[in-house]
């Protein structure tokens, strides 16, 4: 009977014992630098890390960007090759349209009158033969040019390779032009057109200013220096130039927002709420008085206590 009743008055005491605070002052210069060190490393984390590099004071949107382009310019080629030519747009743009970007040819091979006949492969481990027993009728050679016919044809006065049915003559893509064919390209010129907007903050902007008309566009060409509103580069500046001018309008938004900097300053406090819990383990773990400060850090008054406590402040308020 006495055991279930101290059971019971020890679960009495575990779930309605009150714990205040006890405020334990300790003179250890090592312990008290290892505390501030702690809350320092604390300060440290919110202020540099929180609030300068994630800027979490601030409430953020994502960007609706769009952006079209337009590229203009002319070139003339003339090469043994193929006749004269005049190119343009429609045919150094490749594809006309594309998703936020353009490709402009500068180089290519020419293989002019091309038809789909009979020919020699070009020479190729896989292509070369002695005799029409080295060629597959059908066969058809992923690193080659076309299906084989079956028959084994001179390609030139020493080499043998299997006919196949494809475009012929083929083209040998190997033997590329030394210069670009159209290396006028870097002088051609690009109108890029970029607009963002940030919903939640409802913010627009573009890079066509107000003050920019039909005519400017006409005449103006992008300078850091004399014209740095004109959204017109030139292809051979474009990457250095046109990348750091729209640099700042394709990231992430941000402003002021009292909730986030109200909700990472209680984050803050309670990080710094957790210096003592670290700080006391330190006190208990590592000083070499450690069991003195552990009797001293959690006292369990008694009704015995108690009672002593009354007394001795009796006996001192009667002397």
């Amino acid at each position: 009977m006495s055991t279930s009743a101290g059971c019971c008055q020890s679960c009495l005491h575990y779930v309605f014992d009150y714990e205040t605070t006890k405020t334990l002052v300790i003179p250890s210069i090592r312990l008290g630098c290892a505390f501030r060190f702690t809350q320092l490393l604390v300060v440290l984390y919110v202020v540099g890390y929180v609030c300068v590099v994630q800027k979490a004071y601030q409430e953020t949107d994502s960007v609706i960007s769009s952006v079209t382009t337009k590229v203009k310019g002319f070139a003339l080629t003339n090469t043994s090759d193929m006749d004269p030519r005049f190119w343009d747009v429609a045919d150094y743009v490749i594809p006309p349209q594309g998703d936020h970007s353009f490709f402009v040819m500068t180089n290519m091979v020419v293989t002019p009158e091309q038809t789909q006949t009979r020919c020699a492969e070009l020479p190729s481990p896989s292509a070369i033969c002695t005799d029409d027993c080295d060629c597959t009728d059908g066969h058809s050679d992923p690193r080659g040019n076309g299906i084989q016919s079956g028959l084994c044809v001179n390609y030139s006065s020493t080499v043998q390779t299997c006919q196949v049915l494809s475009w012929c003559p083929l083209e040998i893509d190997t033997e590329l032009p030394q210069h670009a064919l159209l290396a006028a390209a870097e002088n051609f010129t690009v109108l890029i057109k970029n607009s963002v907007t940030y919903p939640k903050f409802n913010f627009h902007r573009r890079n066509i200013l107000p003050h920019i008309n039909s005519s400017y566009l006409k005449r103006c060409q992008f300078s850091r220096a004399t014209d740095p509103d004109c959204p017109i580069f030139r292809l051979k500046d474009i990457v250095s130039e046109a990348g750091e001018e729209f640099q700042d309008m394709a990231v992430k938004a941000g402003k002021f927002s009292i909730v986030p900097t109200i909700v990472n300053l209680g984050a803050a406090l309670s990080f710094l709420s957790l210096v003592p819990v670290v700080s006391d383990w330190i006190m208990l773990t590592c000083t070499k008085k450690k069991d003195l400060y552990g009797k001293l850090k959690a006292t369990y008054l008694s009704e015995d206590a108690e009672a002593e406590a009354m007394s001795m402040g009796t006996s001192y308020g009667t002397q």
